[in-house]
């Protein structure tokens, strides 16, 4: 991270909204989401918007974002428009966005009924479909364009990565044994075959509990957000996050059962989904205590959780793997 950057005020979200439209005055909120940036809920008297700030260091994301907004936009997808984008050109870069009413999945799934999150479903499968007509990449993990530097050869260097990434940040904490890791890594072996024959396909990796907005009347998916990057390889991994997302906020997980029953899910691909399941649980448990663009705390609370479910994903893999 660069030295010396502040992170912005009030006063700076609000001049950068007059810049976009004069609305007099507004009111401004911080949404708690996002690990690289500011975001803000802006609301005038006639258009309500969001804006992202971001870290210098991070203005590539502003970019994957316009480019994908641009080419999911060719598809219908219920996206929101990009209104400005400005990038080192004013104290901050920032991007613009078009407000979609609606809340975070996470904050509603466990009033809605099966036949509810059964037409959630039916929208993230929808989704894939479209994603499934952008073309492959020319390597795999998350990319702000097709041909981004930072997409590795295979999916495999990308499992390996995650399961490098939890055990760093686990290390940067110091509150977990990173023997997590070890046990995860054993079981990566007895997966090799599979993960050779992904390809590098489109998928959206972050539609899960956060980011898939839904009407708070009547549960229907209003859109989505947060498109800086889009996932190349296996789309179950995003089930699989979802997966993880539920179990770690107790929420049921009949959404994904459902899920995984409206695609007929193989016995493998099911299989896939806990091993996946068991790679983002570490991460959770690395991301405890960091402090990423907020204050970092270490909650055992929420590591004893980790630790439960962690423990019956991997008593359930050891006799498959």
């Amino acid at each position: 991270m660069k030295n010396h950057f502040n992170p912005p005020t009030v006063d700076d979200v609000q001049q950068i909204a007059n810049s976009f439209l004069s609305q007099g005055e507004l009111n401004i909120q911080r949404l708690p989401t996002g690990l690289c940036h500011y975001v803000f809920d802006v609301q005038g008297k006639q258009q309500r918007f969001v804006i992202r700030i971001c870290h210098p260091d991070n203005t590539s994301h502003l970019n994957g974002n316009l480019f994908w907004s641009t080419q999911l936009q060719k598809l219908s997808l219920p996206i929101p428009q990009v209104f400005k984008l400005s990038i080192e050109e004013q104290k901050y870069s920032f991007m613009i966005l078009e407000y979609i009413d609606g809340v975070d999945l996470g904050e509603l799934v466990d009033q809605m009924s099966r036949d509810q999150k059964a037409k959630v479903v039916d929208r993230l499968i929808e989704f894939q479909k479209n994603a499934d007509t952008l073309p492959e990449a020319s390597g795999f993990g998350w990319g702000f364009h097709y041909n981004c530097s930072q997409l590795l050869p295979s999916w495999n260097q990308i499992i390996e990565n995650s399961l490098e990434r939890a055990r760093t940040w686990i290390q940067t904490v110091g509150q977990v044994d990173p023997t997590y890791v070890e046990k995860v890594h054993q079981l990566q072996d007895g997966f090799k075959g599979y993960f050779s024959t992904v390809q590098p396909r489109a998928f959206f990796h972050d539609l899960t509990t956060k980011n898939l907005l839904v009407s708070k009347s009547d549960y229907s998916v209003m859109g989505f957000v947060d498109l800086d990057q889009m996932a190349f390889g296996d789309p179950l991994f995003h089930i699989s996050l979802m997966n993880m997302a539920l179990l770690a906020n107790n929420e049921s997980q009949d959404l994904v059962a459902i899920w995984l029953d409206q695609l007929s899910a193989t016995e493998t691909q099911r299989i896939m989904v806990n091993f996946y399941t068991l790679i983002h649980c570490v991460s959770f448990m690395g991301e405890n205590g960091m402090s990423f663009n907020k204050e970092g705390f270490f909650c055992q609370e929420n590591h004893q959780k980790l630790d439960q479910i962690f423990q019956q994903l991997l008593s359930e893999l050891k006799g498959v793997a």
